[in-house]
């Protein structure tokens, strides 16, 4: 459009000095030179703005790119953002449960140490009411009585038979006392078991049996205590599963649901698979 405008021009100029008469020849020539150098500044314009176009073209390109990366690197960010609010929310629930679980162990040990106290004052109580019945009657304390025996036997140099009781006879006869509900003479037996053979094989089975005698009896905070020894005393032994277990179901007895829910998830954890986790996951659906 401005090469045609640049020509009527020309043409107009050219026509007026041929028409008026006055044009000289050389007056024609400059004109002309003038009008190509005109020409040429402006084809040199319109190649400048060829140039900026295409470098505004080749900007808006570049910028598209980089506004298609920070287009991707915010999704990516945001995701990444996401994942971190999940594994928070995960971390948090962890930390949430790790503090329920400690709660209720701090629950379970000062119950524990309360019984063991209780059960300490009761056992100094009674250990009273026998000396003081012993000092009235006037019998003589085992623990005298032994010592006057051990220095007779010494002065008079007399050998002691062994009476050591036989450890399968024992047990046998506890455990039947304990099938037939003499549970009196069964937990007689089981403690002559861990006084005479605390070593033995059979010793985590006698502790255990007097767990379940408590247990039988209701006596639920005490056997609580008992099954702890057999976890405490006998980590090793074949009875620590089934002492969780009754410590779940004891605990169940006396109406602390989160502690019984503890010992069973942790027996889960422990002995995954044994025939006693089988039975507190039944335990756990109902609670």
């Amino acid at each position: 459009m401005i090469k045609a405008k640049g020509c009527s021009v020309w043409l107009f100029v050219s026509a007026v000095f041929f028409l008026s008469g006055c044009a000289t020849r050389h007056e024609v020539i400059d004109m002309d030179s003038r009008l190509r150098v005109m020409e040429e500044q402006r084809e040199t314009r319109l190649r400048a703005e060829s140039e900026v176009v295409a470098r505004m073209g080749e900007l808006e390109g570049r910028m598209e790119a980089q506004e298609q990366d920070l287009r991707s690197s915010f999704a990516r960010m945001r995701s990444e953002m996401d994942h971190l609010r999940l594994a928070i929310q995960e971390l948090q629930g962890s930390l949430e449960e790790s503090t329920f679980r400690t709660r209720g162990v701090t629950e379970k040990r000062n119950l524990l140490a309360e019984e063991l106290a209780f059960l300490k004052d009761s056992l100094m109580t009674l250990s009273g009411r026998m000396q003081h019945m012993a000092d009235y009657v006037g019998f003589e304390s085992s623990g005298e009585e032994l010592e006057r025996k051990k220095v007779v036997n010494e002065e008079k140099k007399v050998d002691i038979p062994d009476l050591s009781p036989d450890l399968d006879a024992l047990y046998k006869e506890a455990k039947q006392a304990f099938d037939n509900g003499l549970f009196e003479k069964a937990r007689d037996g089981f403690h002559e078991i861990l006084v005479h053979f605390p070593d033995s094989n059979l010793a985590d089975n006698a502790q255990f049996w007097i767990g379940d005698i408590y247990y039988r009896e209701k006596w639920y905070e005490k056997a609580i205590l008992e099954y702890q020894k057999v976890i405490d005393n006998y980590p090793k032994g074949n009875k620590v599963a089934s002492a969780l277990l009754k410590q779940g179901f004891a605990f169940e007895k006396l109406g602390q649901k989160a502690n019984a829910r503890l010992i069973l998830e942790e027996l889960l954890r422990k002995y995954p698979g044994s025939s006693e986790s089988l039975i507190a996951q039944r335990k756990l659906r109902q609670l």
